[in-house]
């Protein structure tokens, strides 16, 4: 990120602060609601509340980080209303992204892209398959052994 941008987006965030339409409060994750892409956040001195992961709910496009339970997060409460939406986390569990028919997921497991039709590690183990069947009349076949290794690499890359 440039020190212009991020001084803006410095500047804008002290602007949100500062907004007298706009409260910001902290608290610990308490849980997460991946379909809901909410979560309940625990005050010390409140009743818990639930809090969306997005400020507006896109169906197209979306990009939502799911926080780790037991992080710490900071949520915009817009017009002191009763639900806001988290606009930082302190640990990060998992990451969706959608854009028209594409999807990315991202976790410690590793990640998934697919689309309407297909998904990445699903293509691959298959073209890996169809190499390894490849029957080489003259010279060398193709080094099944080494297909393998690289077939188990993208299994632990890759998930569905």
């Amino acid at each position: 990120m440039t020190a212009e941008l991020e001084e803006q987006l410095f500047r804008t965030m002290q602007k949100i602060a500062n907004s007298s339409e706009m409260e910001l409060i902290t608290g610990i994750v308490k849980s997460v609601d991946k379909t809901k892409r909410s979560i309940v956040l625990q005050r010390d001195g409140f009743e818990d509340i639930v809090v969306q992961l997005n400020a507006t709910e896109i169906k197209e496009s979306e990009q939502t980080l799911f926080p780790k339970q037991g992080s710490a997060v900071l949520v915009a409460m817009p017009d002191r209303c009763l639900n806001g939406y988290v606009v930082l986390c302190s640990e990060v569990e998992s990451l969706h992204w959608k854009f028209d028919k594409y999807e990315l997921d991202v976790n410690a497991d590793g990640f998934s892209l697919k689309n309407d039709k297909d998904d990445l590690l699903s293509l691959v183990m298959e073209l890996i398959g169809f190499v390894k069947k490849i029957i080489v009349v003259q010279g060398t076949g193709p080094d099944v052994a080494g297909l393998s290794q690289l077939e188990t690499k993208f299994k632990g890359l890759l998930k569905k």
